[in-house]
């Protein structure tokens, strides 16, 4: 099989993260509690059990951990200190993290004199010591000067504790960034000094011979092609992609569509782009404290994460062999608010450093706090990305062939790279439905700083290639770019680059028409001529449509949601808040069922799946009805306005027909139909005149004096459609759009599981549609170029985004104006070299990394258009991703109608700009 890792397995790839439960490892048995902050009875957190966040059902006046964000309240890991932790020693150490500058000689260990003589660290652990008591590397770049050999047997580790994850004593740096030792230190100012210092004196000493280059092997590949002719697919991965030679084939496809291309006389176009690394610049650098309490076998950890659940398994597997230089019994999981993410905490390193320093700190909390400086030496980025994309396009302007290949910069670790790589295939076809493609994408390892899943998972890359080409397209054939794309466009039905079909209905041709209509469209003629009279500036309009899947395929998710006795609401869910708003949005997402809003919410509740005594993995078998095929996914992409917010709207609905209806009909003393009834200003009242509403307060109480379900604990599956089954309760029948539930009384203390029968399942070929659900957005863009300065500005865009049923319109907008921005500063300003001069060098900050400003900001001149969803749409989209997705290829088309120059290499500085209408050499 050609897809390993990148395709298949990943459908189904459980990513287990549980908050209470019990795990076995090496035949011990570890507890873990994931402990939200609010726990702290002495830290004032958002008034979340209050009204003041939330206005009529279904509304939010303002975000549920807002007030708490603004007032600078403790909620970020940065923001405690060791006496803040019931029950931790007081004080505790301070951990600098030294990393590679060079990844061209050995390391041989450090020159300690030039920290001076008053912050020597008092511990320093190398790699080679943390390694040899974890696992033996399965490779490595050279033995030849490995002067402390590592000794033992190969212990199970995670896949973050793999070579390379830190620099041995006699070993090379695979990367710049690659951590050398842990410096610890009794005080922060000591570790403030050395973080300082760092920046500009190297202390690691090296052998002075050169090494050996590192074996360089793929970080991960996507190979697709389909082949329609007429009216079906010759060959399509939906078709054909479980064949053993899918490979073979693939290739052998690939050369026919490459002919066809070469062989065409006219209507050939090639472009080749290439966009650089991006940092995620999260407003918190990563930051977090641990304490291993030997006595008890305790390790507590306090830090924000992307991905709790898998935090914790890669730190159990790390320590679960007999010979791990820690027994683990218990893990106290301290989960705080994020301060951004961006996909740029997810698989990150800081968990496993922070254990592995505070199990060899010999009973001592330590605490890492990287500084901005180190952050970006050391923090996840954006890949750098080459592409080559090729279309044929035929007299009628339709696109016959295209042929694309994607590299992407990994840097020295995998990391995500196998799900950017496919992403990034996925998405070469854009919104378009073209018959004949092969598109390759690949993920290399280099010596650069780590690259990861970072907001749009390869997505932005891909639409760039193909956005800006049609533009080229469509000038050079003197056709409008929008109905080149409107003739081009995948319709309702039609077959996806995958040859898989598109059930959903985008409702693209009405955001292509709004575009057309929209008066930064309409009015170009006359701007321009303003801008240039008045001001004596170019300026252009350019546009863009992109189709951004969300999800990942194959989604898992568990969420609670709980009735107390004064008739409030809480909600629980597994996934994470990384400042996109997920809180708020979820605390929404009863309204509909039960006619209020959640009065609490509880994320990271990283519990819920084993609470249901689920299983996953194995062969497909639906019959088991604790069968599931994924029990938690991802966090990320874009996985609230869809997935999570839905199965809290299931769990909700199991209370309100198994609790509320049974506790209505006993308050009102009749047989009441359901369908009769509804939620108005907050009451449940029946189309029956004559009964009397009921507060959801007098409907709480009659559950809890007839020891009724107060809680619903449900777990969803989604693979192009929801597994779909029949419950029993109380001698009742009901149908959700659930496949695991468990169900706790008033008066109980435990879950009781109900049985799925009568189960609609997802048909096995699903597998290879790889996703299904889509966000089409599109954008336009209008700015003006300085032709004596080579400055590029902004000055109006408008956002044309199918969201769904959007649940808060301005967490929706927040969104847009977030990805317009974060979109501006990629395509015009941010970068990271690559190499030693880079980020790696540990000396780049703000002062270097250019971000975009207010005034790089149309802030009174941008537009949300949102498209009204169908009657048929029930859920929201994902959009955190496709808000930004579209922004870069439409900057560069409208630079391209301003001066008449086409920018493919990202960013596209003010020199670039300069020199290409002086027509001078484009600086690096």
């Amino acid at each position: 099989m050609p897809h390993d890792e990148t395709q298949l397995s990943s459908l189904f790839q459980q990513r287990c993260t549980r908050r209470r439960f019990i795990k076995t490892a090496a035949g011990t048995t570890v507890v873990v509690h994931f402990i939200p902050i609010s726990a702290f009875s002495d830290i004032t957190l958002p008034k979340e059990k209050s009204s003041n966040w939330q206005s009529e059902p279904g509304v939010a006046k303002q975000r549920i951990d807002g007030h708490a964000k603004v007032t600078g309240q403790k909620i970020y890991a940065r923001d405690f200190r060791f006496y803040d932790m019931h029950g931790w020693p007081q004080d505790g150490q301070h951990i600098v993290i030294v990393r590679a500058k060079n990844t061209t000689n050995p390391f041989t260990g450090f020159d300690l004199k030039k920290l001076g003589s008053e912050c020597q660290p008092v511990q320093v652990l190398y790699g080679d010591e943390i390694i040899s008591r974890l696992h033996r590397p399965r490779h490595s770049k050279h033995f030849k000067h490995q002067d402390h050999p590592i000794p033992g047997p190969v212990n199970p580790v995670p896949d973050m504790a793999e070579h390379p994850y830190i620099v041995p004593r006699g070993e090379t740096a695979n990367y710049y960034g690659q951590p050398l030792a842990f410096l610890y230190f009794n005080n922060l100012s000591c570790s403030l000094k050395v973080q300082e210092l760092l920046r500009t004196k190297e202390i690691a000493t090296y052998d002075p011979e050169l090494a050996d280059l590192p074996y360089q092997a793929s970080q991960g590949m996507m190979h697709l092609v389909r082949y329609h002719d007429g009216n079906r697919d010759l060959f399509s991965f939906y078709q054909n992609g479980g064949a053993k030679d899918y490979q073979k084939q693939a290739d052998q496809w690939q050369q026919r569509i490459q002919q066809e291309i070469d062989q065409s006389d006219h209507g050939f176009h090639k472009m080749s782009c290439s966009m650089q690394a991006m940092d995620p610049m999260f407003m918190e650098p990563e930051s977090g404290m641990a304490w291993y309490d030997s006595p008890s076998k305790t390790l507590n950890m306090l830090l924000g994460t992307q991905s709790p659940g898998d935090d914790v398994n890669n730190i159990l597997t790390a320590f679960s062999h007999p010979k791990a230089p820690a027994s683990v019994s218990t893990v106290n999981f301290y989960t705080c608010y994020l301060g951004g993410g961006f996909g740029g905490r997810d698989r990150s390193m800081l968990p496993l450093n922070l254990a592995i320093a505070a199990v060899a700190s010999d009973g001592v909390p330590i605490r890492i706090a990287n500084t901005r400086f180190e952050q970006f030496q050391s923090g996840v980025k954006r890949h750098g990305t080459k592409a080559i994309e090729q279309l044929h396009v035929d007299d009628q302007g339709f696109i016959q062939n295209q042929v694309v290949d994607i590299t992407l910069d990994g840097g020295g670790r995998k990391n995500l790279s196998p799900f950017v790589v496919q992403q990034a295939a996925l998405m070469s076809c854009g919104a378009y439905s073209i018959p004949k493609t092969s598109v390759h994408t690949s993920a290399e390892f280099s010596e650069n700083i780590i690259s990861g899943a970072q907001r749009g998972f390869g997505g932005p890359q891909a639409f760039f290639a193909i956005e800006t080409l049609l533009d080229d397209i469509a000038r050079t054939r003197e056709l409008d770019p929008i109905s080149l794309r409107m003739q081009n466009l995948l319709k309702p039905g039609g077959t996806f680059l995958t040859g898989s079909m598109v059930n959903d209905n985008l409702q693209m041709p009405l955001m292509l028409k709004t575009a057309q209509q929209h008066k930064i469209w309409q009015q170009q003629k006359a701007q321009r001529e303003h801008w240039h009279r008045h001001h004596k500036l170019l300026y252009g309009v350019g546009f863009a449509m992109t189709m951004q899947s969300f999800g990942t395929g194959g989604e898992g998710l568990t969420n609670k949601v709980h009735l107390n006795r004064d008739g409030t609401i809480e909600v629980a869910t597994e996934s994470v808040d990384m400042g996109n708003g997920s809180a708020t949005t979820l605390a929404l997402a009863t309204a509909d069922v039960l006619g209020t809003n959640a009065n609490n919410i509880h994320m990271g509740q990283s519990n819920l799946f084993p609470l249901l005594n689920m299983h996953t993995g194995g062969e497909t078998r639906w019959k088991d009805d604790r069968w599931t095929a994924v029990g938690v996914s991802s966090s990320g992409a874009c996985e609230t306005a869809y997935h999570q917010s839905f199965i809290v709207g299931q769990a909700a609905r199991v209370l309100y027909d198994a609790a509320l209806i049974p506790a209505a009909l006993a308050l009102w003393q009749r047989n009441e139909s359901p369908a009769n009834m509804r939620w108005h200003k907050g009451l449940l009242v029946s189309d029956d005149e004559r009964l009397t509403p009921l507060s959801m307060q007098q409907l709480a109480e009659q559950v809890y004096q007839d020891h009724g379900i107060t809680t619903a604990l449900a777990h969803g599956f989604h693979l192009r459609n929801w597994v779909t089954a029949d419950y029993r309760i109380n001698n009742q029948t009901y149908r959700w759009v659930i496949d695991g539930l468990a169900v706790q009384r008033a008066g109980s203390q435990k879950l009781d599981y109900v049985p799925r029968f009568n189960g609609q399942y997802p048909d096995p070929a699903d597998q290879y549609m790889i996703r299904a659900l889509f966000t089409p957005c599109a954008s336009l863009i209008g700015l003006t170029v300085n032709a004596h300065t080579g400055e590029t500005k902004v000055r109006e865009s408008a956002t044309i985004l199918n969201a769904g049923k959007v649940l808060c319109e301005p967490l929706v907008s927040g969104q847009s104006q977030g990805g317009l921005a974060m979109s501006i500063g990629y395509t015009l300003m941010e970068d990271i070299p690559p190499g030693k001069d880079g980020a790696a060098s540990g000396q780049w900050n703000l002062d270097k990394y250019q971000l975009p400003k207010a005034q790089d900001v149309p802030i009174d001149n941008q537009e949300l258009v949102l498209i009204p969803p169908l009657p048929e749409q029930v859920a929201g989209r994902g959009i955190g991703e496709a808000a930004m997705c579209a922004v870069p290829a439409a900057i560069s088309n409208a630079m391209m109608d301003a001066t008449g120059h086409r920018f493919t290499s990202m960013p596209i500085t003010s020199a670039k700009v300069l020199a290409r209408l002086q027509g001078k050499p484009q600086p690096a």
